[in-house]
């Protein structure tokens, strides 16, 4: 797909367009691959959460064994 995109534009113009494409789309590959490291940091967060509220119901049950 985007070798399609970069070869019609270095033809029909001159050969600095291409490498500004190049920039546009590494520009957005960054973006996606930050937006995946966003939703990895998310998860996580979740995850200790949940695992928190894990162990809070853990030593509440152990808090109800001793009384």
């Amino acid at each position: 797909m985007y070798r399609i995109l970069i070869a019609k534009k270095s033809y029909s113009k001159p050969n600095y367009t291409g490498p500004i494409l190049w920039q546009m789309i590494l520009t957005k590959i960054k973006a996606v691959q930050a937006r995946q490291v966003g939703q990895a940091v998310q998860a996580r967060q979740v995850d200790q959460a949940v695992q928190a509220r894990q162990v809070d119901q853990a030593v509440q049950a152990l808090s109800l064994i001793h009384i």
